[in-house]
Protein backbone atom coordinates (compact mmCIF):
# COMPACT_ATOMS: atom_id res chain seq x y z
CA UNK A 1 0.00 0.00 0.00
CA UNK A 2 1.26 3.48 -0.84
CA UNK A 3 0.74 6.23 1.69
CA UNK A 4 2.05 9.66 2.55
CA UNK A 5 1.49 11.61 5.74
CA UNK A 6 2.37 15.24 6.37
CA UNK A 7 2.69 15.87 10.09
CA UNK A 8 1.71 19.27 11.53
CA UNK A 9 4.73 21.51 11.84
CA UNK A 10 6.87 19.41 9.48
CA UNK A 11 7.37 22.21 6.97
CA UNK A 12 8.18 24.77 9.66
CA UNK A 13 11.53 23.04 10.15
CA UNK A 14 12.44 23.91 6.58
CA UNK A 15 11.32 27.56 6.66
CA UNK A 16 14.89 28.72 7.23
CA UNK A 17 16.34 26.56 4.45
CA UNK A 18 18.01 28.60 1.64
CA UNK A 19 15.68 27.04 -0.95
CA UNK A 20 12.50 27.65 1.05
CA UNK A 21 11.27 30.25 -1.46
CA UNK A 22 11.21 27.66 -4.24
CA UNK A 23 9.54 25.11 -1.99
CA UNK A 24 6.90 27.61 -0.85
CA UNK A 25 5.86 28.17 -4.48
CA UNK A 26 5.05 24.50 -5.01
CA UNK A 27 1.42 23.68 -5.67
CA UNK A 28 -0.63 20.48 -5.41
CA UNK A 29 -3.85 19.18 -6.89
CA UNK A 30 -6.01 16.36 -5.51
CA UNK A 31 -6.89 13.77 -8.17
CA UNK A 32 -9.63 11.40 -7.03
CA UNK A 33 -9.09 7.74 -7.88
CA UNK A 34 -11.38 5.71 -5.60
CA UNK A 35 -14.26 4.66 -6.00
CA UNK A 36 -14.03 4.93 -9.80
CA UNK A 37 -13.04 1.38 -10.72
CA UNK A 38 -11.47 2.34 -14.07
CA UNK A 39 -9.14 4.78 -12.28
CA UNK A 40 -8.42 2.31 -9.46
CA UNK A 41 -7.33 -0.34 -11.96
CA UNK A 42 -5.32 2.16 -14.04
CA UNK A 43 -3.38 3.47 -11.03
CA UNK A 44 -2.95 -0.08 -9.72
CA UNK A 45 -1.29 -1.06 -13.03
CA UNK A 46 0.73 2.16 -13.35
CA UNK A 47 2.19 2.03 -9.83
CA UNK A 48 2.19 -1.77 -9.44
CA UNK A 49 -0.08 -1.58 -6.39
CA UNK A 50 -0.74 -5.04 -4.92
CA UNK A 51 -4.28 -6.43 -4.84
CA UNK A 52 -4.69 -5.73 -1.13
CA UNK A 53 -3.96 -2.00 -1.67
CA UNK A 54 -6.61 0.39 -2.94
CA UNK A 55 -5.34 3.60 -4.55
CA UNK A 56 -7.44 6.40 -3.11
CA UNK A 57 -6.02 9.54 -4.71
CA UNK A 58 -2.98 10.97 -6.44
CA UNK A 59 -1.55 14.30 -5.30
CA UNK A 60 1.03 15.61 -7.79
CA UNK A 61 3.37 18.31 -6.49
CA UNK A 62 5.09 20.83 -8.74
CA UNK A 63 5.49 24.37 -9.94
CA UNK A 64 2.48 25.81 -11.82
CA UNK A 65 2.89 26.57 -15.52
CA UNK A 66 0.92 29.77 -15.12
CA UNK A 67 -0.24 31.53 -11.96
CA UNK A 68 -3.96 31.16 -11.25
CA UNK A 69 -5.99 32.46 -8.33
CA UNK A 70 -7.46 29.82 -6.02
CA UNK A 71 -10.84 28.51 -7.16
CA UNK A 72 -13.72 29.69 -5.00
CA UNK A 73 -16.22 26.83 -4.95
CA UNK A 74 -17.99 27.83 -1.76
CA UNK A 75 -21.76 27.70 -2.13
CA UNK A 76 -23.66 28.85 0.96
CA UNK A 77 -26.75 26.94 -0.23
CA UNK A 78 -24.90 23.65 0.30
CA UNK A 79 -24.12 24.39 3.96
CA UNK A 80 -26.49 22.92 6.57
CA UNK A 81 -26.59 24.30 10.08
CA UNK A 82 -27.77 21.71 12.64
CA UNK A 83 -30.34 20.21 10.25
CA UNK A 84 -30.43 18.51 6.88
Amino acid sequence: MLAAVLAPGLLSRYAEHPNWGAVARLRVVWLRVYPLEERVQGVRRLLDVPDDGIPFAIVPVGHPVEPKPPADRYDPHRVRWEHW
